[in-house]
C-alpha cells in the first residue's frame, strides 16, 4: 500500500496514470515494474465498495499510443460498477456460509428433537399405563381415596408431558416445512365441540363451558387437527381465566365458512400483544421470568399453522361484551383449501443475478 502506482491508487483511492515519460516510480525501485516488463504507459484505478477499497483495475501500454483520456474514462467506469459487484459477491459467499450454518443447525435441532421425543415417549407410556393398572386395583379396595386421587395427578402430568412432546414436534415440521401436515375428511365439528368441552368439565370440575352451536357444522377437515386446534383454543380460555371464570364457546357458519368463536372473561391481551401471541414462545403475560401463567407459548403457534393449512384464519379481539377478558376467533372453509407446503430447505441456493459465476476452468 502506497507503493508504485498501483500502491498509490489503492492509499489514496485516486486513479494514478504515469507514463510514458517521466517515469517517477522509478526512483523508488519501480515496485510495478514498468522498465522490467518494458511497459510505458501505467493506468491504475481504485476498486471501491461500500466506501472501502476492495482492489485496484490496472491497465498498461508497451508500445504504439499511451494510454489516453478515452482509456481513463473506461476503466474508471469499469472500476465503478466492479466496486458493487464485488461487495455483492462478497456479501452473497457469506450468506451462504450463514444459510449453510443455519441449515445444520435446525438439522441437529430437529434430530435432537426427534431422540428426546422417543426416549420421552417410552417412559411416559409406562407411567400412564401403570398408573391406570394401580388404580383399577386401588378402586378394588374400595378404601384408597387418597391413593386415587394421587394416581390420578400422576397420570394427568405424564399426559401433559406428552402432548407437550408432541408441540415440540410439531414446532420442528412447522419451521422446517413452513407448516403442518393435513389430511381432511368430511366431519361434524359440532361433535368435536362437544367432545372438548366435556373433556375440559371433566379436567375443570370448578369450570362451566357454554357451548352454542347449531345442531351440526359439517366441514372438510382434519379431525385430529381440529381437535387440536379447539384443545388449545379451551386450554387457554381457561389459563387466562379467574378460578371458577365462565368460558363460552359460539359455533356458526357463515357463508362458504365456519366461525368458532371462544371467550373468556381473565385477564385479556393487550391490543399491541394481539398479532403477537400468534409467535413462537410468545404469552398474554409477557416473555419475562416473573410470568403468572405456565406454559412454553407454543399451543397458539400451532393453532395458527393448522388453521392456515386448512386455508382459515385465526384473530384475536377483546371481549367487550363481558367488559374483560379475550376471544379468539376461527374461520374454517367448509371445503378444505390446502395451503402447499414448501420442500426442504436446501443448504445453499442459487446466487442472484448480479453475482457473475467463474468459469470452471
Amino acid at each position: 500500500m502506497g507503493e508504485g502506482v498501483i500502491g498509490r491508487a489503492a492509499a489514496t483511492a485516486t486513479t494514478v496514470l504515469v507514463g510514458p515519460e517521466p517515469r517517477p516510480v522509478a526512483d523508488q525501485g519501480d515496485p510495478d515494474g514498468i522498465s522490467a516488463l518494458g511497459l510505458h504507459s501505467l493506468l491504475a484505478v481504485p476498486i471501491i465498495g461500500r466506501g472501502r477499497v476492495r482492489g485496484v483495475l490496472v491497465a498498461a501500454s508497451a508500445g504504439g499510443a499511451p494510454i489516453g483520456e478515452g482509456e481513463r474514462r473506461l476503466a474508471e467506469a469499469s472500476a465503478e460498477r466492479a466496486g458493487p459487484a464485488l461487495e455483492n459477491a462478497a456479501l452473497w459467499a457469506e450468506l451462504q456460509e450463514q444459510m449453510a450454518s443455519e441449515h445444520e443447525a435446525q438439522r441437529v435441532k430437529d434430530d435432537f428433537l426427534s431422540i428426546v421425543s422417543h426416549e420421552l415417549r417410552t417412559p411416559l407410556t409406562s407411567i400412564s399405563g401403570y398408573s391406570q393398572l394401580l388404580e383399577r386395583r386401588l378402586r378394588d379396595r374400595g378404601e384408597a381415596a387418597k391413593e386415587l386421587e394421587q394416581m390420578r395427578v400422576i397420570r394427568e402430568q405424564a399426559g401433559r408431558m406428552r402432548r407437550l412432546v408432541e408441540d415440540l414436534l410439531d414446532v420442528s415440521r412447522i419451521d422446517r416445512r413452513g407448516g403442518v401436515t393435513v389430511e381432511p375428511e368430511a366431519m361434524d365439528l359440532v361433535e368435536e365441540l362437544f367432545a372438548v368441552v366435556t373433556r375440559t368439565e371433566r379436567q375443570h370440575p370448578d369450570r362451566k363451558v357454554e357451548l352454542t352451536a347449531p345442531a351440526s357444522l359439517p366441514v372438510e377437515a382434519d379431525r385430529d387437527r381440529i381437535a387440536q386446534v379447539l384443545t388449545n383454543l379451551v386450554d387457554n380460555a381457561v389459563k387466562y381465566s379467574p378460578e371458577g371464570g365462565p368460558v363460552t364457546i359460539h359455533a356458526s357458519r357463515i357463508g362458504d365458512e365456519v366461525e368458532v368463536r371462544v371467550a373468556d372473561e381473565g385477564v385479556g391481551i393487550p391490543e399491541g400483544l394481539r398479532e403477537r401471541v400468534f409467535d413462537l414462545f410468545v404469552q398474554a403475560d409477557g416473555d419475562g421470568p416473573q410470568r403468572r401463567f405456565g406454559g412454553l407459548g407454543l399451543g397458539l403457534y400451532i393453532t395458527r399453522a393448522i388453521v392456515e393449512g386448512h386455508g382459515g384464519t385465526v384473530r384475536v379481539e377483546a371481549n367487550r361484551e363481558a367488559g374483560s377478558g379475550t376471544v379468539l376467533v376461527v374461520r374454517l372453509p367448509v371445503t378444505a383449501r390446502l395451503r402447499r407446503l414448501g420442500p426442504e430447505p436446501p443448504a445453499a441456493g442459487e446466487p442472484p443475478s448480479f453475482v457473475v459465476r467463474r468459469s470452471s476452468r
